[in-house]
């Protein structure tokens, strides 16, 4: 028994992973991931405004332009995964065969689907809904619909996981004055499609501070914006 079992894991050593034409298909279209990466053009946008002081509520749209980029991971070249997928293949099915006799076609087939799966998994080389972030810059205008008042902003997020945070500056024009605003935003930003071109949804919640010390315009917003990538 014991021969048998050393001569089952030795002919281990001359299973090839079987022929995957699916494999190459689904590596030569994450190569197109480093396209997902960047994300450049217009934003439209809506947010609900909440200023403390006196207690006032608001609705605001806004337009901007803005710049995305995502930590996506970097693909590896198909005969690169192909050897990791043939090692781990290779490994699984001698622990399968301590304990079965001459593998057949349908459990070489079960072994080496579920090495693809652990390995395309550990290289995250599927598009996903919520990728890192990296960097996000912005630069809007918004329209105050109670204040009829503009606003023109200025966003620069740093990627933290999966949310950005970072500072904004705000120039607030209002009937009878301007004042500038200072503060910070916590955005989370989604990619709605798998496509390389993805428009982007960034979700948001903000806090803002007045640099004047006669008018008390400290804001509070929460909204979204959409992005469509036109690169």
């Amino acid at each position: 028994m014991l021969l048998q079992t050393v001569a089952l894991v030795l002919l281990v050593q001359d299973v090839q992973i079987p022929q995957d034409p699916s494999l190459e298909q689904i590596v030569n279209s994450t190569l197109t991931r480093a396209r997902r990466a960047v994300a450049l053009g217009p934003t439209v946008g809506a947010a609900a405004v909440i200023a403390p002081s006196p207690g006032d509520g608001d609705g605001a749209i806004s337009f901007g332009l803005e710049v995305n980029l995502f930590k996506v991971p970097v693909v590896p070249d198909i005969g690169t995964i192909r050897e990791l997928i043939q090692e781990r293949f290779k490994a699984r099915l001698k622990e399968r065969l301590l304990h079965l006799q001459k593998p057949d076609d349908t459990m070489v087939r079960q072994v080496y689907e579920d090495v693809k799966a652990e390995v395309l998994g550990e290289l995250n080389v599927r598009p996903q809904t919520w990728e890192n972030p990296q960097l996000s810059v912005g630069l809007e205008g918004a329209y105050l619909f109670r204040a009829e008042s503009w606003q023109v902003r200025g966003i620069i997020g740093v990627g933290i996981s999966k949310f950005t945070i970072g500072p904004t500056l705000t120039v607030f024009a209002a009937p009878g004055f301007t004042d500038f605003l200072l503060g910070g935003e916590l955005g989370i930003h989604l990619l709605p499609t798998d496509s390389p071109r993805s428009p982007v949804i960034d979700v948001f919640i903000r806090a803002e501070f007045p640099t004047a010390q006669d008018q008390d315009t400290t804001q509070i917003g929460i909204g979204a914006r959409l992005q469509l990538d036109l690169i």
